[in-house]
């Protein structure tokens, strides 16, 4: 987190979504893109990320390594948007310094 961080420090929330209850999500600018997920179950969404199209390695669970994601990826499409399929009580986090 400390690399997401650096990679968005200073640029604004925007694309904030939530379920109304424990479950939050929210890019800063067109740099990275947080989900938070504080629920007994899985959230499963389609939500808008501001980031470009591509594949994003989750920088929580090992991020970008030499051959690809070293654990779990998000694929942002042509219009910006991902569908996220989050554990219960877990989080998902990218950046651009983290895009495979």
């Amino acid at each position: 987190m400390i690399q997401f961080r650096r990679v968005v420090g200073g640029v604004d929330v925007n694309h904030w979504w939530d379920n109304g209850m424990n479950a939050i999500a929210f890019s800063r600018g067109d740099k990275g893109f947080v989900v938070i997920n504080h629920e007994g179950q899985p959230l499963t969404a389609t939500l808008s990320t501001g980031l470009a199209a591509g594949t994003y390695c989750d920088v929580l669970t090992g991020g970008l390594g030499p051959s690809g994601c070293a654990g779990s990826a998000l694929i942002v499409t042509a219009g910006g948007a991902v569908q996220v399929n989050v554990p219960a009580n877990s989080a998902i986090a990218v950046d651009v310094a983290s895009k495979s």
